[in-house]
């Protein structure tokens, strides 16, 4: 079993694409404090800030919530027009928000993202209030795994296809790093101009 968790004070959270749920947990007795559930898939873990935890899903939607309580504070969609489609016994949205939700400076950056032939959104909304920042319509990516962040930069991992870097103050898109089949879906920025990341599997590849 692979769930990524993470941990502040006395309780864990996790997300789930099992039941398509965020878990809240006590950490000394494993006992389940609240859940809340989704229209889709939670991939990747919440993220954790001033006392609030920052969700994305399969929906298409991201969900600010009370880490206390669990209570939905504000959601947010980047796609205007929706559209769903079967993924493992499932329907998602054409841009699931596969990202996670990185917080900083008290904004928080994620991307809604699945096939290169549909526009990509990269999004920045306020963190209290889930005020939109920017909405950047790109083409050709496929952001998926949590995205990392410099003063200046974002660094967005795009699974078969090279990693990106965008300006974090616009969203504009930089440049890649790498070559396609080499992306992965996580990342570490060691310093602002050394970013490690994953290996990917591009067809043919040898994995």
């Amino acid at each position: 079993l692979n769930i990524p968790v993470i941990a502040v004070g006395d309780r864990l959270w996790y997300g789930s694409s099992v039941d398509d749920s965020v878990h809240c947990l006590d950490a000394a007795s494993g006992r389940e404090a609240w859940t809340f559930t989704a229209d889709g898939p939670v991939r990747l873990p919440p993220t954790w800030a001033a006392g609030r935890l920052y969700a994305g899903a399969d929906d298409g939607t991201v969900t600010c919530l009370s880490a206390a309580s669990g209570e939905a504070l504000w959601t947010c969609k980047p796609a205007e027009n929706d559209r769903f489609l079967p993924s493992d016994g499932k329907l998602i949205s054409t841009w699931p928000v596969r990202t996670g939700v990185l917080v900083s400076a008290g904004v928080a950056y994620f991307g809604a993202s699945l096939l290169p032939w549909l526009p990509s959104y990269l999004c920045a909304v306020e963190a209290d209030t889930g005020k939109p920042v920017y909405r950047v319509e790109h083409e050709g990516l496929t952001m998926q795994g949590a995205m990392v962040a410099s003063t200046d930069r974002l660094f967005i991992s795009q699974g078969r296809q090279a990693p990106i870097t965008c300006e974090l103050r616009t969203g504009r898109l930089l440049g890649s790093i790498g070559k396609s089949g080499n992306g992965g879906v996580w990342g570490v920025l060691v310093d602002p101009d050394v970013f490690v990341h994953g290996h990917g599997q591009n067809h043919g590849s040898g994995g």
